[in-house]
């Protein structure tokens, strides 16, 4: 039975697909890629949906979805995943180590830690996404700040073997984590002692902030494309005059430039050829070259795809 995809992503876009994978656990996740791939299919897996794009003519392969995932608790709460991690962490930091799997809301996480007073993640308040997207995408830059205080487990692409590794082992920069194309399905912090009111107030001020600069109130993929060397994609946008901008239900917002609104029925076409319109606005008016952040899932037009993705040495998203 096909599958509404408008429901399994924050846009609200999308087609259907023909098969949706829930797994309940690290365990079962780990099987379904090993089947998956003795089966030769390709597969894609997904957080929350938060990132991406779906095809209006919907995606063929199987989506593996994380959300079922969501475990949050100390360390020492859960003796299975005390066993998992070993002696990797002494025994005087384990009240303080937070295992959080990956699709575990990025709320969750901010919340959970905030009310134990401890801290360090508080900048991904306010982010819709999970855990494991946070985590594969450096967000906000919270996987470089803890690479020496989180270990990763992490499935291999090919057998869905598990593996417990340092976050220090990858190599880490904007917008990504260098995970080598394994998927984190869960994650320990080992977070700093705080008093519960102070992170409550960061958490609570970071959301705020958020809120008063970014349009969260309207279904969307949060920023659309990455931000080029020494400057702001939004910034660009805007200056390139596509605030207001719309095509079908899709509207680049007024609030953050680098936002685009499904206002009601917008399809994928929509959101590309605003895209396309953004990107080809921005070259045109200040020379630099905006490369999408966002995943697109599903039968797209490759002419389409190539141009978004063209970057130029200095404009493909590095900071």
């Amino acid at each position: 039975m096909d599958v509404d995809l408008r429901g399994y992503c924050t846009w609200r876009i999308g087609g259907t697909a023909s098969e949706v994978i829930f797994p309940r656990s690290p365990r079962e996740f780990s099987e379904t890629v090993g089947s998956l791939n003795d089966q030769g299919r390709a597969f894609h897996v997904l957080g929350r949906g938060s990132n991406v794009l779906f095809s209006k003519d919907g995606v063929a392969e199987p989506l593996i979805y994380t959300a079922r995932i969501a475990r949050c608790a100390l360390l020492r709460e859960l003796p299975g995943e005390k066993e998992l991690f070993g002696s990797t962490i002494p025994e005087e930091d384990k009240s303080r180590c937070v295992y959080v799997e990956a699709g575990a809301p990025i709320s969750k996480l901010t919340s959970f830690t905030a009310e134990l007073g401890l801290s360090g993640v508080e900048s991904l308040a306010g982010i819709p996404g999970s855990v494991g997207g946070a985590v594969a995408m450096n967000a906000q830059g919270f996987m470089e700040a803890l690479k020496n205080d989180a270990w990763l487990v992490e499935v291999s692409p090919n057998d869905g073997g598990i593996s417990v590794v340092p976050a220090s082992k990858h190599t880490m920069g904007y917008r990504r984590c260098g995970l080598m194309g394994h998927y984190v399905i869960a994650v320990l912090l080992r977070l700093k002692p705080d008093s519960p009111d102070d992170t409550r107030a960061r958490v609570r001020e970071t959301i705020k902030r958020k809120q008063q600069m970014q349009p969260l109130e309207t279904p969307s993929a949060g920023c659309v494309f990455l931000n080029p060397a020494g400057e702001y994609a939004g910034a660009l946008l805007d200056r390139a005059g596509m605030k207001g901008k719309r095509c079908g239900g899709a509207v680049y917002s007024d609030k953050h430039a680098n936002f685009i609104l499904n206002s009601g029925g917008a399809s994928s076409d929509d959101v590309l050829e605003l895209m396309v319109l953004g990107k080809r606005s921005v070259e045109e008016a200040f020379g630099r070259c905006l490369v999408p952040e966002i995943k697109f899932i599903g039968k797209f037009l490759s002419e389409t795809l190539a141009f978004l993705h063209q970057s130029w040495e200095g404009d493909d998203g590095r900071q």
